[in-house]
């Protein structure tokens, strides 16, 4: 919060001070400065001086070994999978906005790791989707859905799953329908 005082008289240029106890509210909504994070481990390796055996510390747990944190992985998988952008578009975006540049297998790869850790939550979602009668259906458009974007299916509001071989294989190949 920022105050901001007149110091004269808007009329005859007496000096002013004081505050007023309801003054005029001027909101401005921005966003904060993006900068990128970037956090060096640095790995020792020390000899022991008893057996001169050579031994390297390890990153702690949590630490993504890829090169890339968590938040940067999130971004890239979700400019993937939730918006329609092509990995050159989100390798424009991901330099104009971070300054981070970024290769075409790299964000292959962290699509990839996330694929991987989604897997068994997609799975879970699938088999309870599997269990449930069909509500609602959508296909989208053609236009609105390029082929490597998954076929929305919720069923009766327990779970939601978008399947990417739905189109290819048919809905029926992945839920039982209960009519």
């Amino acid at each position: 919060m920022i105050h901001h005082h007149p110091n004269h008289c808007r009329r005859c240029g007496t000096g002013l001070s004081g505050d007023d106890p309801e003054p005029l509210r001027h909101q401005v909504w921005e966003i904060p400065p993006i900068t990128l994070e970037v956090i060096e481990h640095q790995l020792h390796r020390l000899s022991c001086p008893r057996c001169g055996t050579s031994t390297c510390a390890e990153l702690p747990p949590g630490v993504e070994t890829s090169g890339y944190g968590l938040r940067l992985s999130g971004l890239v998988g979700m400019l993937g999978a939730s918006y329609p952008l092509s990995i050159r578009k989100v390798q424009t975006l991901l330099d104009q906005l971070l300054g981070v540049r970024m290769s075409t297998g790299a964000l292959l790869k962290i699509r990839q790791r996330i694929s991987d850790v989604l897997a068994d939550p997609v799975a879970e979602a699938l088999a309870v989707a599997r269990s449930q009668p069909v509500v609602h259906m959508m296909r989208p458009a053609p236009e609105q859905l390029p082929q490597h974007r998954p076929l929305m299916v919720l069923p009766s509001g327990v779970a939601g799953l978008g399947d990417r071989h739905a189109q290819s294989s048919g809905i029926q190949g992945h839920l039982s329908h209960k009519r």
